[in-house]
């Protein structure tokens, strides 16, 4: 995984490049199943019969551990199911752009989710070494396209960087089966790549060059987590640990006294917070890094859009 380093996904994924064939990368991380439509049946109280639901099916696939089926979401007949080898043959198409790699792979949600992740050129952006991804996944319970996420990591944390840009940091693709058309797909993501990393650049460029006063850092943090919404003793206790948190985060060797007082330290900050010391099991943590329209994505994003605001 871009040789010695390892990005948060690390545990969640398997090792992979691009000369492998196909079936093997789909071997490597556990992705060589068979996701199916099954009818939708119930069962009528009165007669204690079943009967089949029109145009309802259940995605999911079968367990060979188990014997039994692993059932995931309800969709409607329309729903197309995408195999894994699509993603694998995007991402290699993809990959075969500017050299770009394949880097990695896994599933998500007991096979529910599907990524490979390609490495992009390494960048140098504010003096901070910025490794470079773009994960290209699928779902099969319906709850997302095929997506490419662009997705930097700052190596000295491992964090995952959201900000809020013009450009769009995703692209969203329908299945397309024409295999010629993944070479124009490809095309296209590698140029919506371009064009986020441009914006990604100068945001954080900007970011740097701004001094943030104590006094601006508790009003942002007072915007993200207010004290109004702490009612209980509980809560009030776990804002506080937050915001101690992340303040500490922002003292350390490689924050502040890396970046200066800027708003990218307080970014960092609060990023390194939602990726590395939530309250929540680590796994948790790291596919909510992956992954995008999740909470954390979600907070990074509003937090980005705060500090753009202060001035």
């Amino acid at each position: 995984m871009s040789g010695s380093f390892k990005p948060p996904w690390a545990k969640l994924s398997k090792q992979v490049t691009s000369s492998m064939p196909v079936q093997e990368i789909l071997r490597t991380a556990s992705a060589d199943y068979e996701v199916v439509l099954s009818p939708v049946q119930v069962e009528n109280l009165t007669t204690g019969r079943f009967h089949t639901v029109e145009d309802r099916f259940v995605t999911g696939r079968f367990n060979y551990k188990t014997g039994y089926m692993d059932n995931w979401e309800v969709v409607k007949g329309r729903y197309e199911i995408i195999p894994n080898s699509t993603i694998v043959n995007k991402a290699l198409t993809l990959a075969g752009v500017d050299g770009l790699e394949v880097d990695s792979a896994g599933i998500l949600d007991n096979g529910r989710k599907f990524f490979v992740v390609i490495s992009c050129e390494d960048r140098i952006i504010s003096g901070e070494l910025f490794k470079m991804y773009i994960v290209v996944m699928t779902s099969h319970d319906g709850t997302s396209p095929i997506s490419y996420y662009f997705t930097p990591v700052r190596a000295i944390t491992r964090t995952v960087y959201r900000l809020d840009t013009d450009a769009s940091p995703f692209v969203k693709k329908k299945h397309t089966p024409n295999t010629e058309e993944w070479t124009a797909e490809a095309a296209e993501v590698r140029e919506k790549y371009s064009e986020w990393l441009s914006e990604f650049t100068k945001t954080l460029e900007t970011h740097r060059e701004e001094i943030m006063s104590e006094e601006k850092i508790d009003t942002a943090l007072e915007a993200m987590w207010p004290i109004s919404n702490a009612d209980t003793n509980r809560k009030l206790r776990h804002r506080d640990d937050v915001i101690d948190t992340v303040k500490k985060l922002y003292r350390a060797e490689y924050n502040r006294e890396r970046t200066g007082m800027s708003k990218l330290s307080i970014l960092s900050a609060v990023f390194d917070y939602y990726d590395n010391y939530r309250n929540m099991d680590e796994d948790s943590m790291i596919q909510q890094s992956l992954e995008m329209d999740n909470y954390s994505y979600r907070q990074k994003i509003k937090f980005s859009a705060l500090l753009k605001e202060l001035n």
